[in-house]
Order: C-alpha cells, then structure tokens, then sequence
C-alpha cells in the first residue's frame, strides 16, 4: 500500500537518494505525469492520457515481481463489471470510450499502489504542489496587473479564480487539499512547507468548495496550530479582498445571509449543475440506477428533470459533477461497490477510530465533487497505510 517502508535494494545516486531507490525507478513516468494530469490537452474535456501511460509504463517497469497482488482483485472485478453495464447501455461511442478510461485508469492505479512506494509518491506530491502553486501565484499577479495570461484551464475574468495546470479553478483548489490531506496523514519533516502551499493553491483558486474542504486538513492539527494556521487563512483572505474583485472573496460576498447564500448558489451556474446533479443522481433516480433500469442518457434525462424544477439549470454535456452520482449511474451496484471499496480502504488507513472517520469523511466529499477516480492523488491517499507515528 502507499506509504509502506520498503526497503532499498541497492544504493541509488545522489539526486534520487531521497525516498526513491532503485526498485522505484519504474515509477518516475507516473510521477513525472502527476502536475500535468490536464496538459497538454489533446482530448476534448478534462480526461487526458497522460496519467494512463505513465501508470502503464510503471505496471510493467515498477517492481513487477509484485505484478497483480489477490489484494487488487476486487477493483479490477468491480471496474470491469460496471465497465461492461455500461457498455451494454450505451453502446459503442465516445462516452463508453471515456468510462473505459477511468475504470482502466483505476485499475491500474489500485495494483500499482498496492506494491507500495510511499516516498516515491511523497515525492510525486510534493512536486506537483511546487509547479501548480508557480503557475498559480504567476496567472494571479499577471492578472492582479493586467498582463495577458494563456490559461490551460477554464477561466471565467471577474467570476472565479485561476486554475493553475488543473482543469480548472475548482479542480486546482480541491486537489490540493486533496494532496495536503495526503501529506497530513504521516507527516515527516518538510511537510507543514507544502501543506501551507496547498491552503495558498486553495485560496488563489477562489473555490469556495475547495475552501469548505480545508475543514479536513485542520482537523489533523493541534489546537494552538489550528489557531494560528486559522488567523493565517483569514489574514489571506483580507488580503486578497484589499486588492481583488474577483476568486474567493468574490463568492463570499453573496453569502450574507442564509436565503441570499443559498440564492447566490443556484445562480452560480457551477454551483447550480453540482447541486442538481447530486440531486437527480443520488436521490430522486438513486434505485432506478443502481439496479441499471434507466438507458445511458444523462443530458436528455437530467435536463427534463431541471426544467421541472423552474431553478435548476441545464446541463450541455453527457458529463456528471459527482463522482459517485457518475459511478452509480453507469455502473449501477457496481459503481457503489467502488465508491464502498474508496471509503472503506480510507476508514481503514487511519491509525485511530477517530482519524479513520476523518480519512472516510473525505474521500466521501471527495466523490461528491467532480475528482475522478482515474485521478492518481485519490487513489493514493484512498489506500495510504497507517502511519507509524502519531501525528504531531
């Protein structure tokens, strides 16, 4: 599993000593990929390849001799049987292409973790926390002082706040908490530095999703930290208000009051789709799904079902918000039985009952927003081992 200590077999030199060693070279394509998941982008939408042939290229490279444990059996079981319900709804087209994709993606994904490599993946966190955060703090002065910015990702002037390398701002500000929790979860020395880039990326996204996500990492700190990193924050955010009209102080500034918030959100038309899809998926059509009774055409049903509402939104394309909502409705009991599979590798990663149901907690809120399964970071801290020491 991720984080397991596995010791080198031989020395390695000087520039890959630190937590890689010689068995963990097979790895370095995958890592190499983890800051440019979106770019460049050759595919229409944020699904792009480049995650896919890294961790192909270190299935066969990295510690073969460990090449397909008992362990991995379940994922790939339930990703090829929610893979092929959908294929039988759906037919052959470019929506069975892109869910092949990530069950592909995360099956491949789940074996290469379970053959450990804790540091190497460290590592791979680390710098891809470094490069988003340069490109971030870069796109944000560059349009704090006008000059014109080529954006990667989608960018809204005056709404939202840059996306960094991700696919867009909301993507950027929720996987670095997302790699932050993982960081948190056995933390060594250096850590607290990326940690605190990671809250940086948050509020430069101006994600107000990703913002309410942070509730997870402060729950791994002491008390008199948690009241320093939470001065750190709010002395952020009135910095960024002194001089910015748009990103995160630009959503908080509907929110004051109950009824104007809740207003503000469904006329957010990101806010509003994520809402509704989470409603039309996992509430109103949750059992005709799970036991595949409904045909794979999500635009055509959901929009029927917003125009219903008279405040919902329509959707323009075939893609579904949740992560979860997409899992259940292509691969009805199948699709649960990963997001199960998620939930219950966190719960059991944590050292503690307590910590198990933060871990749990998160992957959780994780999956009711758009991150995908295929995404390399989830799957590593989904089945991060226990740390060997209690945090501090």
């Amino acid at each position: 599993m991720v984080g397991a200590k596995v010791p080198a077999t031989t020395p390695v030199t000087p520039a890959l000593a630190r937590g890689v060693s010689v068995s963990d070279i097979g790895l370095l394509p995958l890592i190499a990929t983890l800051p440019f998941l979106y770019v460049p982008k050759v595919l229409e939408g944020d699904t792009q390849p480049w995650v896919l042939i890294g961790a192909l290229m270190a299935l066969f490279a990295y510690r073969p001799r460990r090449f397909f444990l008992t362990a991995a059996a379940p994922a790939v079981l339930l990703s090829a049987a929610a893979l092929t319900m959908y294929a039988l709804r759906a037919g052959f087209g470019p929506e069975t292409i892109r869910a092949a994709y990530i069950f592909l993606t995360f099956s491949v994904l789940y074996v290469i973790v379970l053959r450990g490599g804790g540091n190497a993946f460290r590592n791979g966190v680390r710098l891809t926390l470094l490069i988003w955060f340069a490109v971030g703090a870069y796109q944000y002065i560059a349009i704090l002082i006008g000059l014109p910015v080529e954006f990667v990702g989608r960018f809204v002037e005056g709404r939202g706040g840059v996306p960094s390398l991700a696919a867009e701002p909301s993507y950027f500000g929720s996987l670095a908490v997302l790699m932050a929790m993982y960081l948190l979860h056995d933390r060594q020395r250096g850590d607290d530095f990326f940690v605190a880039i990671a809250v940086m990326c948050v509020l430069m996204s101006g994600s107000l999703l990703a913002f309410l996500l942070l509730a997870f990492p402060f729950l791994y700190l002491r008390f008199d930290v948690k009241l320093i990193a939470g001065a750190a924050v709010a002395g952020l955010v009135l910095l960024d208000a002194s001089f910015n009209d748009a990103g995160f102080t630009a959503r908080l500034a509907g929110l004051k009051s109950i009824e104007q918030g809740f207003a503000s959100l469904l006329a957010d038309p990101s806010l509003n789709l994520r809402f509704g899809h989470i409603q039309f998926v996992l509430w109103d059509n949750l059992i005709p799904q799970l036991f595949w009774r409904n045909p794979i055409d999500f635009q055509n049903q959901y929009n029927s079902f917003a125009a219903s509402t008279g405040v919902l939104i329509p959707t323009g394309s075939n893609f579904i918000l949740p992560m979860a909502g997409e899992l259940i409705y292509g691969g009805g009991l199948f699709g649960l039985g990963i997001v199960i599979l998620l939930v219950v590798a966190a719960w059991r990663g944590g050292a503690r009952f307590g910590e198990g149901l933060v871990r749990a907690s998160f992957v959780i809120a994780c999956l009711l927003n758009p991150i995908s399964i295929a995404n390399p970071f989830l799957v590593f801290y989904a089945f991060q081992e226990r740390p060997c020491k209690p945090h501090s």
